[in-house]
């Protein structure tokens, strides 16, 4: 993992910390994915085992993981009206989530992409028709930011920890109700 030195730009956060992450980074297995494929019978012979295991020996060719967090500390959370005040914005992640950051003192926006090769393979493979191949790249693509978000937390809460602070569960819109057209106005909060 190579980490971009932090942002010097005179901008309304702590820091913005860049992370670019190789695929073995992220102790990527088959068997990871066949459990996430839900695919109970692992012997080759399936077709299934056949074609992931495939599109997984092509994964490092298709990654381009990046990510990083930005932190802030002018927030407000609202537990009853379910929203945060990130700056002069504000977000609605609604309030169960509010609830479980009452009390914090900043807030960690953290972002990560797998880059295009997933998508664009698997657009490809669902425009031959071969559905099958699209599901597991697209899947893969998912495994992978998901996994690189992981470790981006984990950077992240060793950061906090050496300052006598804790870190969260991460959520993000689609978790308890909070609505995914919440993305843009969170993208807008980092960096260009």
């Amino acid at each position: 993992m190579t980490r971009s030195p932090p942002s010097t730009k005179s901008e309304p956060f702590m820091t913005f910390v860049d992370y670019h992450i190789e695929p073995d980074e992220l102790r990527l297995h088959l068997g990871d994915l066949l459990r996430l494929l839900q695919v109970p019978d692992h012997s080759p012979d399936n077709p299934v085992v056949h074609e992931a295991t495939g599109l997984f020996g092509q994964l490092p060719g298709l990654a381009s993981i990046r990510g990083g967090y930005a932190v802030y500390e002018d927030i407000r959370i609202d537990e009853k009206e379910g929203s945060i005040r990130i700056l002069d914005r504000k977000i609605h992640p609604q309030q169960q989530i509010c609830g479980y950051m009452k009390g914090a003192e900043k807030l960690a926006l953290l972002v990560c992409t797998a880059g295009e090769g997933f998508t664009a393979r698997s657009r490809e493979y669902n425009k031959e028709g071969d559905y099958l191949k699209g599901f597991i790249t697209d899947t893969m693509g998912s495994w992978v930011v998901e996994r690189a978000m992981d470790l981006i937390q984990e950077k992240l809460e060793n950061a906090f920890r050496e300052l006598g602070m804790h870190v969260t569960n991460r959520y993000s819109p689609g978790y308890c109700n909070w609505p995914v057209s919440e993305q843009q106005p969170l993208f807008s909060l980092l960096p260009g």
